[in-house]
């Protein structure tokens, strides 16, 4: 039975958490892998533990790993910032992400450079998508250092159920049933596209009156509500309208939601937009496609490797400069108001990602095949 130590944090609902976790509980259905744990500080030591992302058993599961890393065949590191020391004599594989197509000093460990912090030494690097694993080529990194893991869903979770309570779900959220609901999740912040989303949704709903936006923040993680409350009097000011206006189409949430609950979100949802201007893989756009929504987001970053033309609408953008060499991407408001106005018309386009969408991410994103490449990349 081979054995792999892990390096992170359990029970936060941050995504290298949630990511670390679910690929666990993967691992260990297999019956073949034996996992130790072992706790790092957090990022943040404001931030505030929270089990509700699992059920009883996973989370005891999760609890009683143990610590002991004897005899490990190989060490996994998920941890921020980026630490890629070797851990001891066995192979070391560190997690990271490159959301601005290269890496800048402070997301690695002393503030050093990255192939500084990668001299003399075999640390290999795990990353979720190719738009990730380019950001670290084109940092310097050897091609051959670099391998790409996807993220997965769990699809007995986020899969379309039509027996669920939509009209009562949708009430509670002030909606109903001639209203148009786009969702996006995220933490409210400038690199998810906030501003281009509440720009080009005030816009849209001026002549489309029954559109609502639902937006999905996490307050106890990331502040995600007064990160908004920001960004809406900017874009109010920007857009040349009262602040009500854009209040009037928007409902915001920063509790924490249990998967299941999150699985009706999306369910009672029209469509899901992500105008996003970086991102490592963006795991709720893959969420969404699972649960059957037509998707609308940027064109050329992490979610290529996993949107079809069939459920996907891709808005159009262009680079531009960030900092230390860094890019982003910038979405086209105006056409990302052009696929809002489509995807709120286009009844066959919704019903074509129904079905389209779910079968995509059963087929190649469960956590189950997404380990399957982990196995394959480690062992």
């Amino acid at each position: 039975m081979a054995k792999i130590h892990i390096q992170g944090w359990r029970f936060i609902n941050h995504s290298y958490a949630l990511v670390n976790q679910h690929q666990i509980l993967a691992l260990l259905r297999r019956g073949d892998i034996d996992i130790s744990f072992e706790e790092l500080p957090l990022f943040d030591p404001n931030w505030r533990q929270s089990k509700t992302g699992f059920d009883d058993v996973s989370l005891q599961q999760l609890d009683e790993l143990s610590n002991d890393k004897v005899n490990a065949d190989v060490v996994i590191r998920y941890w921020f910032p980026y630490d890629f020391t070797p851990a001891g004599d066995q192979p070391t594989f560190v997690f990271g992400t490159s959301e601005f197509s290269a890496l800048s000093s402070d997301q690695i460990k002393d503030g050093q450079n990255i192939m500084d912090a990668l001299a003399g030494n075999d640390t290999q690097i795990l990353t979720p998508s190719t738009w990730s694993k380019q950001g670290f080529v084109n940092s310097g990194v050897d091609d051959s250092r670099i391998h790409i893991v996807p993220h997965g869903i769990d699809t007995n979770i986020f899969y379309p159920d039509p027996n669920i309570d939509r009209q009562g779900i949708r009430e509670r959220l002030g909606a109903g049933d001639n209203n148009f609901l786009f969702l996006n999740i995220g933490a409210m912040t400038t690199n998810k596209g906030i501003e281009q989303l509440l720009a080009a949704f005030t816009r849209h709903r001026q002549s489309n009156p029954n559109a609502l936006l639902i937006l999905k923040g996490q307050d106890n993680l990331y502040g995600s509500g007064g990160k908004l409350n920001k960004r809406l009097s900017a874009v109010a000011e920007a857009q040349g309208v009262a602040l009500e206006e854009i209040l009037g189409g928007l409902r915001y949430i920063g509790d924490d939601f249990a998967p299941e609950k999150m699985a009706d979100l999306y369910r009672v949802a029209d469509a899901y937009v992500s105008p996003y201007l970086s991102e490592g893989f963006n795991l709720p756009v893959l969420e969404a496609i699972a649960s059957g929504l037509p998707i609308i987001c940027t064109a050329g970053g992490p979610t290529e490797d996993f949107c079809s033309d069939q459920f996907c609408l891709k808005i159009d953008s262009e680079l531009a400069d960030y900092s230390q060499g860094r890019q982003f991407l910038s979405p086209n408001i105006n056409h990302l108001i052009s696929l809002m106005e489509r995807v709120q018309g286009d009844d066959a386009f919704r019903q074509q990602a129904a079905s389209a969408g779910p079968a995509r991410a059963q087929e190649k994103f469960t956590w189950d095949a997404v380990v399957e490449r982990l196995i394959s990349v480690i062992l």
